[in-house]
């Protein structure tokens, strides 16, 4: 038997995380589908302090990273982002700034899923706020760096083949 290709997803927004997860799992499905080669898959998401519970999957380890509230910069930022025009666009985007930042140093901070995604053939960030996160292992992984599900679906049909 082959050996599964490794995939870890990270989701930087608290949204509804395990549709994301279901999707993009779906997806992985489908990309090695015609390979016969299975895929075991760790996804973080973004767990704000004040959300109750956890999202689980059947087929993915899903595990929630603690990131840490925005404070009153971040109240100032949310309410400059809700202006229309110049003022709107510059508040947006440092709001997704300072989540990308907090969705980073949160990965950072779990060494033991630090660990887990450097082991992983796929990383793949779910939306713009885990980019950085992503990016930031680039040098400590030699895995591919992925940005969405169409993305991820072509690296792992290339794994599958490889």
């Amino acid at each position: 038997m082959t050996e599964p290709i490794q995939l870890a997803i990270l989701l930087g927004r608290g949204e509804r995380p395990d549709m994301a997860i279901d999707e993009l799992w779906r997806r992985a499905q489908s990309a090695v589908a015609n390979h016969d080669v299975p895929v075991h898959c760790v996804a973080g998401y973004a767990r704000p302090p004040q959300a109750a519970g956890t999202v689980c999957h059947g087929n993915v380890d899903v595990v929630g990273l603690e990131i840490s509230a925005p404070g009153r910069f971040g109240a100032l930022v949310d309410s400059l982002a809700a202006k229309p025009g110049p003022l709107g666009i510059a508040g947006r985007l440092v709001k997704y700034n300072l989540a990308s930042r907090r969705v980073a140093r949160a990965l950072k901070k779990d060494h033991q899923l630090m660990n887990i995604f450097c082991q992983a053939d796929v990383i793949v960030s779910a939306d713009p706020e885990a980019d950085r996160a992503v990016w930031m292992l680039r040098r400590r992984t030699s895995a591919r760096l992925m940005h969405g599900p169409f993305a991820m679906a072509n690296a792992l049909s290339q794994a599958a083949r490889d």
